[in-house]
């Protein structure tokens, strides 16, 4: 995986759950926004709609993390 990947994470009532994304955009800084698009058959989307996430940005060290969201 190349540098600078991202892994969107979120709860869903008591499990973490992730999903590794290519980008993300920074919509406003007051208030802080920002969105990620996500294809809407993943089961991410459906899992992640109405929740807030955090945007979790991961180190050339961290990429093994970002394997384990990639899912298939």
């Amino acid at each position: 995986m190349p540098t600078g990947v991202t892994i969107v994470s979120w709860f869903d009532g008591k499990v973490q759950k992730g999903i590794t994304v290519n980008s993300f955009t920074s919509d406003s800084l007051d208030p802080p926004l920002a969105s990620v698009s996500i294809h809407k058959e993943a089961k991410a989307c459906t899992s992640l709609k109405n929740k807030s996430f955090t945007i979790n940005i991961l180190s050339d060290e961290q990429e093994s993390i970002a394997w384990h969201f990639a899912g298939s």
